[in-house]
């Protein structure tokens, strides 16, 4: 029993890495992609057009990972089950927060882009 315990324990923690590093790859393409196109350079501007574009789609993965962390963790019966489930929690609150400012520059852009 004792076995399948740990492997319960090592897939919430690999899938949280996992849903980690997406977290990662969209703050770094999006703050990445401000400073390159602000500077000038045209990757900047690659890399802030693959977050607006498939942010949504990771940030949904994202999302999915964490709550299936969430529901592995969600005995807290250990030590590490609480750290898992606090760092998932947590985590998933500043995607939201992150997303939601991407979000807001992104449809200010569109704004203004409308108006003219």
């Amino acid at each position: 029993m004792r076995y399948y315990i740990d492997e319960r324990e090592k897939l919430a923690k690999l899938i949280l890495r996992s849903s980690i590093g997406l977290d990662i790859f969209i703050y770094a393409g999006f703050f990445f992609g401000f400073v390159f196109g602000i500077a000038g350079a045209e990757i900047g501007f690659w890399l802030l057009g693959f977050v607006f574009r498939y942010g949504v789609h990771i940030g949904i993965s994202s999302v999915v990972l964490k709550i299936v962390v969430i529901i592995l963790s969600y005995k807290k019966d250990t030590y590490k089950k609480r750290e898992l489930l606090s760092v998932g929690s947590s985590s998933m609150v500043l995607l939201f927060i992150i997303g939601a400012i991407v979000w807001g520059i992104y449809y200010i852009g569109k704004i203004m882009t409308a108006v003219g």
